[in-house]
């Protein structure tokens, strides 16, 4: 599914809506490669377990390296 030609998609710390800044997603992809577990580092970031996967997977805020 595209996004229709009038509407912007903004990504993430431009998404008012965001919880997280592009530095708390750095901090939680290396906290994860360095063993940490998925459901403390969602519990410490106040987001879904999902979403926590789906960020360190580079689903979301694949933007950021």
């Amino acid at each position: 599914m595209t996004t229709p030609p009038d509407r912007v998609r903004l990504r993430g710390k431009s998404n008012p809506r965001a919880v997280l800044t592009d530095e708390k997603v750095r901090r939680l992809r290396q906290q994860r490669s360095n063993g940490a577990d998925l459901a403390m580092l969602a519990a410490e970031y106040d987001i879904s377990l999902s979403q926590a996967r789906d960020i360190v997977n580079g689903k979301y805020w694949s933007h950021i390296e």
